[in-house]
């Protein structure tokens, strides 16, 4: 059984269940979704500047990984280069989503309608 033995204070449980029931009415900041400019682009420049930045510093042109060393037969530049477009792409991540915390919303339930916007200078 999963139910607990012991029920507790009924009026502790009774204010828990109303504020659980609060907060699933209530629209989330974070339930906002993100503009899709920004998730694909920030992704696609995240996911590409990891793949060259491993391929930059991992890559050593003899077909294993680079040992003790070898640091020299890498390609650090296009690793740094990759690590800074995956920086980028994750700023955009960023960006997108604070872009949509400052979004307006309108949320719809059975008994009723609600805009929210929020403005800050």
């Amino acid at each position: 059984m999963a139910a607990p033995a012991v029920a507790g204070d009924l009026k502790e449980s009774v204010a828990m269940a109303v504020e659980q029931q609060d907060q699933a009415a209530r629209p989330a900041a974070t339930s906002r979704p993100m503009p899709k400019v920004y998730l694909w682009s920030g992704a696609a420049l995240f996911a590409g500047g990891m793949v060259v930045g491993m391929n930059g510093f991992l890559n050593n042109r003899n077909g294993e990984f680079p040992g003790p060393g070898e640091a020299e037969s890498t390609n650090v530049a296009l690793g740094v280069a990759g690590l800074a477009t995956a920086v980028g792409g994750g700023m955009l991540l960023f960006l997108g989503k604070k872009h949509a915390a400052h979004m307006s919303s309108v949320s719809v339930a059975p008994d009723r309608v609600s805009a929210a916007a929020r403005v800050s200078w």
